[in-house]
């Protein structure tokens, strides 16, 4: 797993593998906020950093393929909503 904390202590958390999930935690007690799917793509994947910057919790991942690729991917801090990724 792999933590990001921003200014306001809240705690993102990347559980990698190719099943893995990012779920945002309140700081002060573990509370949950939000979960989501780090399952983007129908291919097989590899989520391995996590980080967060202005108002968003940013993730990448290693795709599986004969070349390495990186997905990488952009969630609203504030839904856990996806606004964008690349392929």
């Amino acid at each position: 797993s792999q933590i990001a904390v921003d200014p306001l202590d809240r705690v993102a958390v990347l559980h990698g593998g190719s099943d893995g999930w990012l779920e945002l935690r309140a700081g002060d007690d573990g509370a949950l906020i939000w979960s989501v799917d780090e399952a983007p793509t129908p291919r097989t994947h590899y989520p391995f950093a996590v980080t967060i910057s202005e108002g968003s919790v940013f993730t990448a991942s290693y795709l599986e393929g004969q070349s390495t690729q990186v997905l990488l991917r952009s969630l609203s801090l504030d839904s856990g909503s996806e606004t964008w990724r690349t392929s």
